[in-house]
């Protein structure tokens, strides 16, 4: 007898197929006959679990809000502070080829944003934790009425960098993106006499899916 089909694992490979279709093409790119032909069937096989292409949406949007501190880098005791928030800029930029595909994912939900009240959500609550993120390395780092425009300058710095990558890819690689997130650390770290320690220049990581 063939196996019974479960709804949760089914559900989860079109989900996981919606957001490549996304990531690949933007919103144009997701329709039911594109999904099925990802998937290897007919669209019933997406419309026996999901009645409309807004609940294929919204099921996109809930799996990405849950995994927002996936791979959010852990802060370790044997490196210095700034590097831990050099760790944290490393991540938010996109090095490795799967992670474009994330932000290019992003960039579908923000133009979805306009008019999808929980696609407005999702970019918030991203952009807000990593905010919030920035804020908590920074802490020990800045002066506390400094502390705002330091983290607004890092986040503007790392979704610039983002648009940079998505607008032009062979333009600029992994090296060329962490020589700009140095050298703005650079300019913002007190001198090594402090103690606080100015980041280390390290090698590009290997990508990590967000």
């Amino acid at each position: 007898m063939p196996r019974a089909l479960d709804l949760d694992e089914r559900r989860s490979q079109i989900t996981e197929a919606a957001m490549d279709l996304l990531a690949r093409g933007g919103g144009k790119a997701l329709t039911l006959k594109a999904l099925a032909e990802s998937l290897g069937g007919s669209t019933t096989l997406i419309t026996h679990v999901f009645a409309r292409k807004e609940d294929i949406y919204d099921a996109v949007v809930a799996h990405l809000a849950r995994t927002v501190d996936d791979n959010i880098p852990e802060r370790s005791a044997q490196t210095a502070p700034w590097d831990d928030v050099r760790a944290l800029l490393e991540w938010c930029v996109p090095l490795a080829p799967g992670e474009l595909d994330h932000e290019r994912l992003r960039f579908a939900f923000l133009e979805r944003a306009n008019h999808d009240p929980a696609a407005q959500v999702l970019v918030d609550t991203v952009d807000n934790r990593i905010r919030a993120e920035l804020a908590d390395r920074l802490g020990p780092l800045v002066d506390e009425d400094q502390l705002p425009v330091h983290v607004d300058l890092l986040r503007a710095l790392t979704n610039g960098a983002i648009l940079s990558v998505v607008e032009q890819p062979s333009a600029w690689p992994g090296d060329r993106l962490l020589a700009v997130l140095d050298r703005t650390l650079a300019m913002l770290t007190p001198s090594p006499r402090s103690g606080l320690g100015a980041p280390e220049p390290g090698p590009r990581r290997g990508g990590a899916d967000l």
